[in-house]
């Protein structure tokens, strides 16, 4: 089978392109260019003006990407003006309707993070989507503000989830994960992992469409009945990782991120409800009391054929 492996400048960054079938990964470590700068842009590729390469938090290796927002910031000023809060990684090729894409990082929350918008959620994994007319918005995982309660028209009732996930093409509330077991734990490295089949109507009402969402390994959500698009010309088009901060930050914030892989080929892992995964190591078990245990699992060496 032909195999292109294409080594980026700057942070360590891969694409694969396999054949016959077109699969693909991103891959990037935080790895190779200059302490204290900012990462190089490359196509498909954008970070934050605010970003820069740290070693104050580090996940593995010797740095981290680093996310910083000020107070009184939206992170991508509506009003224009370029990205301050995050990064965009775009995909080498879109995931149409009955495609897949897997996602995998690392990040640390220090304490003291302001987890609060004025919408009650956080904006943190964004999947862009569209159709062939128009931007249908985010497929978005958000973080729940902790005082906040939110409808979930699956539970008829309010609730304060620690996550949220949201379609903005078809806007409904769905609630990820549990309080405490699932917080997002600051002052240590946590794994987030995100898989998408993208369709016009879920797997449980007879279509594609599914989502689900993995925390330290640990599945904290399996939506079934989570569509990802409007109509058969649906795609999701890249990672948009925090980028905006609804109502604007209440003070200066910070984050880190690292070891970040996209791909669109089946991993060889498999969790313990079955699922194909990226998975690997790990540094956080989710507990019922929200203790910090830590723990490692093998990494990803391959991805399956």
């Amino acid at each position: 089978m032909d195999k292109r492996l294409v080594v980026m400048l700057g942070a360590t960054f891969t694409m694969m392109l396999a054949g016959p079938v077109f699969g693909w990964h991103i891959a990037n470590d935080c790895e190779g260019e200059t302490l204290g700068g900012r990462p190089a842009d490359i196509e498909g590729v954008f970070w934050g003006a605010e970003t820069t390469l740290s070693n104050e938090q580090v996940s593995t290796g010797a740095q981290s990407c680093k996310f910083e927002i000020a107070a009184g910031s939206e992170g991508w000023p509506s009003e224009g003006g370029p990205l301050e809060w995050g990064a965009i990684f775009s995909f080498l090729e879109d995931v149409n309707v009955g495609q897949e894409v897997w996602l995998r990082f690392d990040l640390f929350i220090p304490a003291g993070f302001d987890i609060w918008t004025n919408t009650g959620m956080l904006k943190f994994i964004r999947l862009g989507t569209r159709i062939d007319t128009r931007s249908t918005g985010a497929m978005d995982i958000l973080m729940g503000v902790p005082s906040a309660s939110l409808w979930s028209a699956d539970l008829e009732r309010d609730v304060k989830p620690p996550f949220v996930a949201s379609f903005e093409g078809a806007p409904k509330l769905k609630m990820v994960g549990s309080r405490p077991r699932n917080d997002v734990k600051t002052g240590v490295w946590e794994t987030y992992e995100v898989y998408a089949k993208i369709g016009v109507s879920g797997e449980a009402d007879g279509g594609q469409s599914i989502v689900r969402v993995w925390k330290n390994n640990t599945l904290i959500a399996n939506l079934a009945n989570q569509i990802t698009a409007v109509d058969e010309t649906g795609r999701m088009t890249g990672l948009y990782l925090f980028t905006y901060w609804n109502g604007t930050a209440r003070s200066d914030q910070h984050a880190y991120m690292d070891n970040l892989f996209i791909t669109n080929e089946k991993p060889a892992n498999i969790d313990e409800n079955g699922n194909a995964f990226i998975g690997g190591e790990t540094y956080v078990k989710e507990s019922q009391n929200s203790q910090i245990s830590v723990i490692t699992a093998p990494k990803m060496t391959q991805l399956a054929k």
